[in-house]
Order: C-alpha cells, then structure tokens, then sequence
C-alpha cells in the first residue's frame, strides 16, 4: 500500500512568482526521493471564495479521491496583501514504481486582489490543461473575473439554502461562461427512469394532457426539486 507525504510552506505578503518559486521546490523535493515521485494533473481547478466549511468539505474529497489537479484555491481577508499556504500531497509508489504528486494553493487576499483573481492565479496554473473555477458561493464577481481564463464553471446548487438564488446564480454565471451544475449531474438518474417511463404512446399522451405538475424531494433538495420541475416541464 502506498504512504502519503506532504511538503507545505507558508508565505506572508508574497508575490506570485515567490509562490510559483516554492511549488517548483517543493516538487523538485519529492521529485529527488529516493523511492522517485512524478507530477500527475488531469487540470486546474480554480476555488472561488465562499464558506469555509464547503471549501474545506470540497478540497477533502478530492484528496480522498485522490483526484490529481493543480488546485488553486481563493480566500478573503481584510488585509491589503497576498497570503500563501503550498501543499504538495504525494504518494509513494510500491514495489520501487515511481509515486505521484499533485500541488495545492491556498491564496488569502483581499478584493482588491480578487478583482484581479485571473491575473492572480494565471501564472500559477499548468499550461496545455483544461481550467474548471468552482463556483463556492462567495461574491460571484470572483467567477465572473475568471471566466475568461475557464473552459467551465462548476457550482453545486444543493449546496445553497436558497435554491432560487442558486438557479439565479448559474443563469448569470451563463451569460459568461459554459457552467456546469453538480446537482443536476445527480439527477440523471432520475432523469433516464423518468424518460423511459414516458416512452410508451400512451403514458406520453397522459403527461401532455397534464395541468399540474407536482415534485417531492427531501431535506435540503430544493434545488434539486425546481430542476426536476424544469426539466419535465420543457418536455410536456
């Protein structure tokens, strides 16, 4: 079985190549092991500011999933300067195989900062990969200043309180960029049943005379209900 390592360094009021500089060393670190490590990134993934209990859940699963992104991930504070935490999380590979790396940054900053976020996080992301920005839930003018550097926009609508104003902030987020929503993801389940339900004639002609449409979904799956809601009524 593989053991994991960590290598992390902290910077107060640093510039971005001070950060870029210390990536590169910590990687270059693990990459003289003697048990051997590589980089592995499948993209860059770009966390916007927002609660710090969904970052935090976010940022976990991905390495349980040991999901191999060059994460860069955005924070706010009050302070008119860059704060930095680098973390490069490895596995060593058994039986001598070389192991794998991948990196993750932590930037605290303020919005004055965060107005600029691309210019911010561009020099730190790999090149040649797609970028996805989550969308945290935070000031979604963030977003909207990295959609220009995004191949897509991720949000999880569930995760909102009030599913309304989540919808609301991925139709605005569309006018921008291509946005992907994970709790619709969630749906297509649902989605395909629903579908192959409504396939025979005459299941189809009883939807289409329908004049009420009614949806139930548990605890905290507003958004998950007004979706379902959408979708089936686009197609009646």
């Amino acid at each position: 079985m593989s053991t994991p390592e960590r290598s992390v360094w902290h910077g107060t009021g640093v510039s971005v190549a001070d950060v870029s500089g210390q990536m590169r060393r910590l990687v270059a670190e693990h990459l003289r092991h003697e048990h051997g490590h590589a980089t592995t990134w499948s993209l860059n993934l770009i966390i916007t500011p927002g609660p710090y209990a969904r970052v935090h859940r976010g940022l976990e699963s991905l390495q349980q999933h040991r999901f191999p992104a060059r994460v860069v991930a955005l924070h706010e504070h009050a302070v008119h300067r860059v704060d930095a935490t680098v973390t490069v999380h490895c596995e060593a590979g058994a039986d001598r195989r070389p192991g794998f790396c991948h990196e993750e940054v932590a930037l605290s900053t303020d919005r004055g900062h965060l107005a600029r976020a691309a210019n911010l996080v561009r020099p730190l992301l790999v090149g040649g990969l797609p970028t996805v920005v989550w969308e945290a839930g935070g000031d979604l003018r963030v977003a909207h200043t990295l959609a220009p550097i995004a191949d897509r926009i991720l949000l999880d609508s569930a995760d909102f309180t009030d599913a309304e104003a989540a919808l609301g902030r991925a139709a605005q987020l569309l006018q921008v960029a291509e946005v992907e929503d994970a709790a619709w993801r969630r749906l297509d389940r649902w989605r395909r049943r629903l579908a192959l339900a409504a396939d025979p004639e005459d299941a189809r002609a009883t939807a289409l005379a329908a004049n009420r449409l009614e949806v139930r979904h548990g605890e905290r799956a507003d958004a998950l209900g007004l979706l379902m809601a959408g979708w089936v009524a686009a197609r009646l």
